[in-house]
């Protein structure tokens, strides 16, 4: 299915929009539950008020629900993805490729991005935000793959032409042979741990 026709449907992680739909729906669930407190209020203050203090306390309670999607939408806020024409080329450049985008990665307190992870026969390809630390967000996608039993090597890039060049040129001849559910295996590792 065209990237353009899902613009308004429900995105997976791992695929192409993840992070903007979900930024929107949590902006959308933001003021749903702000509205909705808000009204709780206004109702009690000015239809119950003998009872109003039952529909501040549950107007309160309100509140969490919505503090907890504004979190989330601007915790998203900061991701950018790779350009769509981009990640379109990656995912053309070979049958024997999986490719997933927009992978946001929570260790401890720290998120790593991956706006592209290329799987392949012959590793994993990930590509990052430049001005990132390559070897944490290494050591951090070994750790994920390597106990399920996955001991491809992992290469890391901040430069989409690096990637697709090094794709284009040396791993489309070297990948031949494709095992899809060690391939699935991997990204479903990935994707189990994005946020």
């Amino acid at each position: 299915m065209d990237l353009d026709t899902r613009e308004n449907k429900q995105r997976l992680r791992g695929e192409y929009g993840y992070t903007q739909y979900i930024k929107r729906h949590n902006y959308k669930w933001t003021f749903i539950m702000l509205g909705f407190c808000l009204a709780v209020f206004s109702v009690g203050k000015t239809l119950f008020y003998e009872i109003e203090p039952l529909f501040m306390v549950v107007s309160a309670l309100l509140i969490l629900p919505f503090a907890q999607y504004l979190a989330k939408a601007i915790s998203f806020s900061r991701y950018k993805p790779l350009e769509e024409e981009q990640f379109i080329l990656l995912e053309k450049l070979s049958p024997q490729f999986l490719v997933l985008g927009e992978l946001p990665i929570i260790r401890g307190k720290t998120t790593y991005f991956c706006e592209a992870i290329v799987i392949t026969c012959v590793g994993v390809f990930v590509l990052i935000p430049p001005k990132k630390n390559t070897k944490d967000t290494k050591q951090i996608i070994e750790s994920i793959i390597r106990p399920k039993g996955h001991h491809e090597p992992v290469k890391i890039y901040n430069d989409f032409d690096s990637l697709y060049k090094q794709l284009k040129t040396n791993v489309k001849s070297q990948a031949q042979k494709m095992d899809s559910e060690k391939m699935e295996r991997i990204a479903e590792a990935l994707i189990i741990k994005a946020h």
